[in-house]
């Protein structure tokens, strides 16, 4: 779960401390972000929607979880560390310009807080139609695996939009959700469509899927299943 954070703004200076734009803020704005943005989208849908993630107690985390709520999405869910940070995307833009990104991220070395996701999830996966797995590489989902074998307990479908080259804790998830770099990093080249189509059988096969959809921008998406 993210925030991301918007200060719009217009630059008619450079910095005398400086050799850099001094950018006089005019409006800022807060949304949801990353696993978030999943969130909000299914919910815009028509969706009932529970969130499970981790934020810190920390004021982003505290905003965050506002906003789900302003989203009418269940935050029951959003464990709350006092050892973990919560993700903030900081984004300055002057007109048309995008000057700089600033980025809080958990400490990598601090594992969120395992235990109490998955008691979560072991009492509300029973009442779902579907999983969806939003995976950013923040230290929330090492436990991917026992997610996918909890909603297969209750012949539940598992979505999972992926991340990182290695997708081996995704085994047995009904569909993983690539992009086109994703999918190559994983993989490998894929130079020609023949080599592209043979490489996304070849890893349903490996990974037990029942689908693959690799998002390709502007060419939009492929979908492959199992049969």
């Amino acid at each position: 779960l993210m925030l991301d954070h918007y200060s719009w703004g217009e630059v008619n200076r450079i910095s005398p401390e400086a050799p850099i734009p001094v950018m006089q803020v005019l409006h800022e704005d807060q949304r949801l972000g990353g696993a978030g943005n999943v969130v909000v989208n299914l919910s815009a849908l028509g969706a009932e929607v529970l969130v499970c993630g981790v934020t810190g107690k920390d004021e982003t985390g505290d905003r965050i979880r506002k906003l789900l709520v302003e989203n009418e999405v269940d935050p029951s869910g959003v464990i709350v560390s006092e050892n973990y940070k919560s993700c903030l995307k900081h984004r300055m833009i002057a007109g048309q310009t995008h000057l700089l990104r600033i980025d809080i991220d958990p400490d990598p070395d601090i594992l969120a807080p395992q235990k109490q996701l998955v008691n979560f999830l072991e009492q509300r996966i029973p009442s779902c139609d579907a999983v969806v797995v939003s995976d950013y590489g923040k230290g929330g989902l090492s436990n991917v695996p026992q997610i996918i074998r909890l909603a297969q307990q209750h012949k539940i479908s598992v979505v999972v939009d992926p991340k990182g080259a290695d997708f081996s804790d995704y085994r047995e998830a009904t569909i993983v959700t690539p992009n086109t770099s994703e999918f190559v990093q994983s993989v490998g080249d894929c130079p020609t469509t023949e080599e592209f189509n043979k490489k996304a059988y070849s890893l349903i096969e490996t990974l037990s899927l029942q689908g693959l959809l690799v998002t390709r921008g502007p060419e939009g998406m492929t979908l492959f299943s199992e049969d």
